[in-house]
């Protein structure tokens, strides 16, 4: 009996001692749990003020992008207007240029093409013919070229200021327009020439080109070898004709005759150097100047003078 007394008290003993021993199995320290907890766990809900800052700067991103690629599409298709542009500009510059070629190319061949008739006349000035001469021509505006005759430009130096004031060109036609003499040896050549240039000089002075010459009878022939070469030798430019009137074939030819003779050796030629005479014997060298003027501006005809005249020797 004291046996089963002595084992409940026991028994009793080590089930206190057993439940206080135990406590800290069963109980728990909410900091250090807390404390576990947080050094442990990722933060499901982060900072309400962090996550609206990461929101702004991804909005601010995704802005960024979006912008870039407005700007990209923006600069591209800037890119492709101004390309567009600049083809558009190079398309309508060359189209420009085409038509300012085809324009110039039009301008040239029209200058080309052109026909252009050379008046001159020999032998003056004379007080009866140059004048009427430089009044139809003036009232045709025209200008043409006198070869003129040493000899008649001392007598009428009035004539030969005139004819420099209204624009026409002066050539030298030696003094003395005697054939023998002047052909005869290239000192009577020279000498004659360089008289009437003398002269010309002294009334004009500088209005008339001391190199340009017109020999009496024209270059032509092997008898004026020598003339010819001296004139080249001496810097003088000589030229002759391709179309006449025929004045020079005799003395008070009829006007209409004159008119038939240029339309004979005219022929349609591109350049064509007209000789006529303004001596004093050569009225009707006047009287058909007009009806010859407008027969060679009816063939197509623009008229020069010979400064305008390729001159090759």
């Amino acid at each position: 009996m004291k046996k089963q007394l002595r084992l409940g008290i026991f028994l009793v003993v080590v089930f206190f001692v057993g439940i206080f021993s135990l406590k800290s199995l069963f109980l728990y320290n909410a900091e250090e749990v807390t404390t576990e907890v947080k050094d442990s766990t990722i933060n499901l809900y982060p900072d309400t003020s962090q996550n609206t800052s990461e929101s702004d700067k991804k909005t601010e991103d995704t802005t960024k992008k979006s912008t870039d690629k407005s700007t990209k599409k923006e600069d591209t298709e800037k890119k492709e207007t101004v390309e567009v542009n600049t083809k558009d500009n190079t398309k309508n510059e060359q189209a420009e240029d085409i038509v300012d070629k085809k324009e110039d190319k039009d301008i040239v061949d029209s200058q080309e093409n052109q026909k252009i008739a050379y008046l001159t006349f020999d032998d003056g000035p004379s007080l009866n013919v140059t004048p009427a001469i430089l009044d139809i021509l003036k009232e045709n505006n025209i200008k043409a070229t006198f070869f003129v005759v040493g000899a008649q430009a001392e007598k009428y130096p009035e004539l030969l200021l005139r004819i420099a004031e209204e624009g026409h060109l002066i050539g030298n036609h030696s003094y003395s327009h005697d054939y023998k003499y002047l052909y005869s040896n290239t000192n009577n050549f020279l000498s004659d020439i360089n008289q009437t240039k003398n002269i010309l000089h002294g009334i004009l002075g500088d209005k008339f080109d001391p190199t340009l010459i017109r020999f009496p009878g024209g270059s032509f022939g092997k008898n004026k070898g020598n003339a010819r070469n001296t004139a080249i030798e001496h810097g003088f430019r000589y030229v002759d004709w391709n179309v006449l009137n025929g004045d020079a074939e005799g003395v008070k030819i009829p006007a209409a005759k004159l008119l038939a003779r240029t339309k004979e050796t005219l022929r349609n030629q591109k350049s064509a150097v007209v000789l006529m005479h303004d001596h004093g014997a050569k009225e009707t060298t006047a009287e058909a100047l007009p009806e010859i003027i407008e027969y060679i501006k009816s063939q197509g005809y623009i008229f020069k003078t010979l400064e305008d005249y390729g001159v090759n020797h």
